[in-house]
């Protein structure tokens, strides 16, 4: 779910990564507490997504026999796949229209 979820906010919100020789600075010092606070929905979001697996996983121990794993690990080990499999689908046209800006956003260079 991370990664499903990490492939549109990669292409949402895209950050520069330090390479090799570059000075090292703080990524969000100037993008203000904003950007904070969408990485934090973004971490909610997967949360959420993740209740329905965590239900699969611990629901058949608890109420009902073990004996339900059979059904109920393989229909979340797909729900984990459909949207693993989805986010790759809406990620192609999305990072398509923003390939230019993310070029310049992750290109940008601040050693002189």
């Amino acid at each position: 779910m991370f990664i499903a979820v990490g492939n549109l906010t990669s292409i949402w919100l895209p950050v520069r990564l330090v390479a090799q020789g570059w000075r090292i600075q703080q990524q969000s010092a100037s993008k203000g507490c904003g950007f904070g606070f969408l990485y934090l929905c973004m971490a909610l979001i997967v949360y959420v997504l993740l209740l329905p697996v965590l239900a699969a996983l611990l629901l058949p121990s608890l109420w009902i026999s073990g004996a339900w794993y059979g059904l109920t690990v393989p229909l979340a080990i797909g729900y984990a796949v459909g949207l693993y499999a989805l986010s790759l689908h809406l990620a192609v046209p999305l990072l398509l229209s923003r390939e230019r800006y993310i070029i310049e956003q992750v290109g940008k260079r601040s050693d002189p």
